[in-house]
């Protein structure tokens, strides 16, 4: 290939992502990122997303330098996107969770001016799997309060909680709105 394009370079990080081969995954969406006439899509961020916050795991790569990574992207996304696309942000909110940055997270959802269902299950998710099964809980709560059904995913979120709390009555509950 004489000239990648954006979809050539999203290609390669992607192909590296879903081989585990996240070092090589980020280093090939730095090149991207350097070369001229290349901007990146939103593609681009999704499939980078899940190998900054993979890094840790296969290479000795602190928690705070994929916080720094995962940071000076967010900052490029919000300088130089107009809007940014659910997707996108979902992916942010998935990205600093697994980075052991759960409260990050919960700021990105928090600034989000709309939310749907995927939204709020993605930030449940990242509370219940990072420990903070009551904020998951509450999330849920507010979530029905803004309106919003809960689904087949809201309701595999709340499972975990409600066994590691042995509690019984949230899980009769969870059965019950759903």
């Amino acid at each position: 290939m004489k000239r990648r394009n954006v979809i050539a370079w999203n290609t390669m990080v992607s192909r590296y992502v879903k081989t585990e081969r996240y070092a090589k995954a980020v280093r090939q969406f730095r090149m991207m990122m350097m070369m001229k006439g290349i901007r990146p899509s939103t593609s681009s961020f999704v499939n980078v997303f899940p190998a900054l916050s993979s890094l840790g795991d296969y290479k000795n790569v602190s928690q705070l330098q994929r916080l720094d990574l995962a940071q000076q992207l967010h900052a490029y996304i919000i300088k130089n996107l107009a809007t940014l696309p659910a997707i996108v942000l979902h992916a942010i909110i998935v990205m600093y969770s697994r980075c052991g940055f759960v409260h990050t997270s919960f700021k990105a959802f928090d600034n989000m001016l709309e939310r749907d269902v995927v939204s709020w299950n993605t930030m449940i998710s990242a509370f219940v799997q990072n420990g903070l099964d009551d904020e998951g809980l509450m999330l849920v709560y507010e979530m029905q309060k803004q309106q919003f059904m809960i689904d087949s995913v809201t309701v595999t979120a709340l499972l975990s909680p409600a066994s590691d709390l042995r509690n019984r009555d949230i899980g009769k509950q969870t059965m019950l709105i759903y």
